[in-house]
């Protein structure tokens, strides 16, 4: 690797650290982020999501599928067989992070 290509690479990785750093804990409350496919969640995003998880919590009867509730489908059907297990994968924390968090607070 050449030193320009080198610079150009720090450079870059200090920029991703910039720009996914949480929030200031003293600034109220954290800011959650999330990737899928390496893609970073919108606050848009993130909300459908969270509401999903809030329906399956709240739901009386078992829910078997709860992946499949939350899969974007226009997102998914444009994915390859390892990025589509990669995404599945990345959603399954997504739940289980937000489920944990949802069960906390009750």
């Amino acid at each position: 690797m050449k030193n320009t290509e080198w610079k150009n690479y720090v450079k870059q990785a200090k920029l991703h650290l910039r720009e996914t750093e949480a929030k200031d804990v003293d600034k109220g409350e954290q800011e959650e982020i999330f990737y899928v496919n390496s893609h970073r969640l919108t606050k848009i995003e993130l909300k459908k999501i969270d509401e999903s998880v809030k329906e399956i919590v709240a739901s009386d009867s078992f829910v078997s599928d709860p992946l499949g509730r939350m899969i974007d489908n226009s997102m998914y059907d444009t994915l390859s067989d390892s990025e589509k297990m990669k995404y599945l994968l990345d959603l399954s924390k997504i739940y289980l992070f937000l489920r944990t968090k949802l069960e906390n607070k009750a």
